[in-house]
């Protein structure tokens, strides 16, 4: 079927391997405007570029779930951390979220 797409058969083969992989989206959750932990957290969640990979940024008292995709509106909100307004990483893939992570390094090793 490849031969149909011509010089575009590479374009096509890229977007089939990343339709067959999951997607993790990073919520980073502050608790203040300029903070610098989550200033941390947002530079370790960005670093390492993926295609399937999105990152989030939100002051605590805007993850609402109107503000956030339907695949988190349930979560996110209701979270221990969201609610007390901690500043916090949450890694989601698949429909399902890991606990939160207030560690810059161990949100890298979580995302490698």
């Amino acid at each position: 079927m490849a031969e149909q797409y011509g010089m575009f058969a590479g374009t096509y083969g890229i977007a089939a391997a990343l339709f067959s992989m999951g997607h993790t989206q990073v919520v980073v959750v502050e608790k203040d405007v300029n903070d610098a932990a989550a200033d941390e957290l947002y530079s370790a969640a960005c670093a390492g570029f993926a295609l399937n990979k999105s990152v989030i940024r939100f002051p605590a008292s805007n993850a609402v779930a109107q503000n956030l995709p339907p695949a988190l509106a349930e979560t996110i909100p209701n979270l221990p951390a969201v609610k007390e307004e901690k500043t916090a990483a949450i890694i989601c893939s698949n429909f399902a979220c890991q606990p939160p992570i207030i560690e810059p390094a161990e949100l890298k090793r979580a995302l490698g």
